[in-house]
């Protein structure tokens, strides 16, 4: 193995002498042309600078590869004539790997292909092939056992008229089209390759429903993927008679109506199953798993609010233990709201999420007791109460918690962060926490990226380790009571994307450390005692500094270019309006409201031609309302009340549009 040694082609010239070389891998070098190694069985030339061009120049040398059996060109440079040298060069080859190569583009050659008498596997994925698949050409190849065509631009299936549902591919066990453009329904030849161990259809843009009398064919399958589609219909239940089935994935789809109990009893070699997010409806009893001691995955994440999943009805143990479970919107044990008990006898869950599901009472610690390589927890939008819930033990695999909007109550522990020490995300947002935000929610080695603890009952000021230590993302302490100058000269945090401030008690004035913040694109401190505005950055799309104590001129914002709502009112700003206190052709949204501005309004207001709302109500301006207002031909609502403004309202007013539009439509809010 020579990987990843930046050889080039002079330096192969001294593997000569390895005249009995039978497995060669030279992938991640700088090589471009073929050398004789006449016993090579497998060759690995992937992510080198090999191309077509050379590949012709070197088919004599190529062709004395007689015993080659493996060959993998990924990430070079070839297109489609390489098939033709190939299959006239390596009569014995069995397996042909030629991915992630851009110039590979254009229909498949299947001509060509079909000289392969002897591949059986051929693996073509990540390229640029389109056009129709003729997959009856090509089922010359009677030897193949995979076909992988995964990731390309394929857009339908072509069949020779009379023989629709006829396909010669005795041997077959592999079939992947992922993530393809093909359209329409199911073509019936797929239903007959009945060889078939792995089928995969994922990420088109397929229809209708899936036949009876063809689907049911495929009994050897042990992998079904039929995801991201548009099918619709119910789901067959003699999809219970695959029992070889390991993975079943049909999520994101239409699928209607029940899931049938056999199909799920039936499938005991089930390990991972996707359903979700289709529009299914009834009762589903989990317990149909409770045999299943294979399975390690389940996702029936709903897609409406008729499906409900039932795991207290009936006594049972299960024999499994889950790695990921996934039931957001399932309206899970509907009738109590309880915590399904069987995630107290799991132990090994990697991800465990349950948002929407009205779920009651309190989240049983033994659950993150347990599972010691948790890593993400989604409890969001529930009614669980009690204390957030910790594991005794400092648990190094969990990144990310979702909590918020339940009812968790009391004072937030201060060893958070010492049993979390290695989260990234954490949503408290919209429970019932309350007193200080503890000290050691951030260490030595704070790893957040984004921290929310909106809407609460938080109090006191933000420690200042929060502020120094953590190089935030998003920052949301919104709708609290929080108190004190956050924007002290140690506030650090210039990778900063996000701030919430807004509805607290803060004070003191916006500080040279959010300058530093280069990345910010949105700022809300309304209704807080902050005073004194500064520049803001380049980034920033929404800025909200209403209901302060702000006063004297309007901050500088020509520099914030991609502005998209700027909230200004309610503040104590003087003085007229600067002709280049904007340069953002994009604003939707500009309210200087409750001010005690003056002067008359710039003519650079024309240019905001994307305008939905402009607010200047309660202020000082005087003189006519000027007509070049009625170049924003976009507006919504304007309001320009309690001012001074004398003579008439402009007729061209009357060709604005005022409200016309959706608000949500308009403003995007």
């Amino acid at each position: 193995m020579l990987d990843d040694t930046e050889l080039e082609n002079h330096n192969i010239q001294s593997l000569g002498s390895l005249t009995s070389l039978q497995n060669l891998s030279l992938a991640q070098n700088q090589l471009s042309e073929w050398f004789p190694f006449n016993d090579l069985q497998i060759l690995d030339l992937s992510w080198n600078k090999v191309n077509t061009t050379e590949i012709i120049k070197g088919s004599k040398t190529i062709s004395k590869l007689k015993k080659l059996v493996t060959l993998d060109l990924s990430r070079n440079q070839l297109d489609n004539n390489i098939f033709q040298l190939l299959s006239a060069a390596l009569p014995s080859l069995q397996n042909l790997i030629i991915g992630q190569n851009d110039n590979f583009q254009g229909p498949l050659s299947a001509e060509e292909l079909s000289n392969f008498k002897n591949l059986e596997i051929l693996d073509l994925r990540t390229n640029n092939l389109n056009g129709f698949l003729r997959i009856q050409e090509i089922a010359n190849m009677s030897n193949l056992k995979a076909l992988i065509l995964r990731e390309n631009k394929l857009s339908g299936f072509h069949t020779t008229q009379g023989n629709e549902s006829s396909i010669p591919f005795n041997n077959l066990e592999v079939l992947d089209l992922t993530g393809n453009i093909f359209t329409g329904s199911i073509p019936p030849y797929i239903w007959n390759l009945t060889s078939l161990q792995v089928l995969s259809l994922a990420n088109n843009q397929l229809t209708g429903s899936l036949p009876v009398e063809g689907f049911c064919k495929l009994k050897n399958l042990e992998e079904l993927d039929l995801s991201r589609n548009s099918l619709n219909g119910t789901l067959p239940p003699c999809l219970g008679n695959m029992k070889s089935l390991k993975v079943l994935d049909l999520s994101f789809n239409r699928f209607i109506g029940m899931i049938p109990p056999s199909l799920i009893s039936n499938l005991t070699s089930l390990e991972h199953i996707d359903l979700s997010y289709n529009h299914l409806e009834g009762r589903f009893e989990f317990s149909e798993f409770s045999n299943h001691s294979k399975l390690e995955v389940v996702v029936l994440s709903s897609a409406n609010d008729i499906f409900q999943v039932e795991t207290e009805s009936r006594r049972w143990v299960p024999q499994f233990q889950l790695k990921i479970l996934c039931l957001a919107y399932c309206n899970l044990n509907k009738q109590t709201g309880s915590v399904p008990k069987f995630l107290s006898q799991q132990d090994d869950l990697i991800v465990l999420d349950l948002p929407n599901n009205g779920l009651k009472g309190e989240l049983p610690s033994v659950i993150l007791e347990k599972n010691r390589r948790l890593q993400f927890l989604n409890l969001r939008n529930n009614s669980l109460r009690g204390e957030f819930p910790l594991p005794s033990y400092p648990n190094i695999y969990t990144l990310w918690v979702d909590t918020s909007l339940n009812n968790f109550g009391g004072q937030l522990q201060n060893n958070m962060k010492e049993m979390l020490p290695c989260i990234r995300y954490l949503n408290l947002s919209g429970n019932g926490f309350e007193g200080r935000i503890p000290s050691g929610i951030s260490n030595q080695s704070c790893t957040f990226d984004a921290l929310d603890l909106s809407n609460n009952n938080f109090s006191g000021e933000v420690p200042v380790t929060l502020i120094e230590r953590c190089r935030l993302f998003i920052l949301n302490l919104s709708n609290n009571r929080l108190h004190g100058s956050i924007f002290s000269t140690k506030f650090n945090m210039p990778g900063l994307s996000f701030l919430g401030l807004n509805n607290n008690h803060f004070t003191g004035t916006l500080s040279d450390g959010l300058i530093q913040c280069n990345w910010l694109r949105f700022l809300d401190v309304s209704n807080n005692f902050m005073s004194v505005p500064h520049e803001f950055t380049w980034s920033l799309q929404f800025l909200d500094l209403s209901d302060n104590l702000f006063a004297g001129s309007l901050p500088p914002l020509s520099v914030s270019k991609f502005l998209v709502h700027v909230h200004l009112k309610g503040n104590r700003f003087t003085g007229s309006i600067p002709e280049d206190l904007l340069n953002s052709s994009g604003l939707l949204t500009w309210d200087l409201g409750g001010n005690n501005l003056s002067g008359n309004i710039p003519q650079s207001f024309s240019g905001l031609s994307s305008l939905r709302i402009l607010s200047l109500r309660e202020n000082n301006f005087k003189g006519q309302i000027p007509h070049f207002l009625c170049q924003l031909n976009k507006i919504s609502i304007m309001d320009l009340s309690s001012n001074g403004f004398s003579a008439t309202i402009p007729q061209c007013f009357r060709n604005l549009s005022f409200g016309n539009r959706g608000f949500d439509e308009d403003v995007g809010l």
